[in-house]
């Protein structure tokens, strides 16, 4: 959650200000895709390969198969997260 958050903050709002000025040219579609095209790594970076097939499951089961699975975008970073895995277990082999 705090990768998430962190990678949406630094790149939606703007360096210099103390408050919540979004930077130029930023609206909801940009943010939006800079959201989702965060997930992938972050869960990569934060050790989801590691995971046991239970914790998966459960990971499924809060977030929603239609919501890993209910848009081009959400599809593509669900498929970006299993390649990313395969390859890391393919490396431990």
């Amino acid at each position: 959650m705090q990768c998430l958050q962190r990678a949406l903050v630094t790149d939606v709002i703007h360096p210099q200000t103390l408050d919540n000025v979004l930077r130029p040219h930023m609206d909801c579609h940009k943010v939006q895709q800079i959201a989702f095209e965060s997930h992938a790594d972050c869960y990569l970076d934060n050790g989801i390969c590691s995971l046991q097939i239970r914790d998966w499951l459960e990971i499924i089961r809060i977030v929603g198969v239609g919501t890993v699975v209910g848009s081009w975008d959400a599809l593509e970073e669900t498929l970006t997260v299993a390649g990313g895995c395969l390859r890391s277990w393919k490396n431990n082999i």
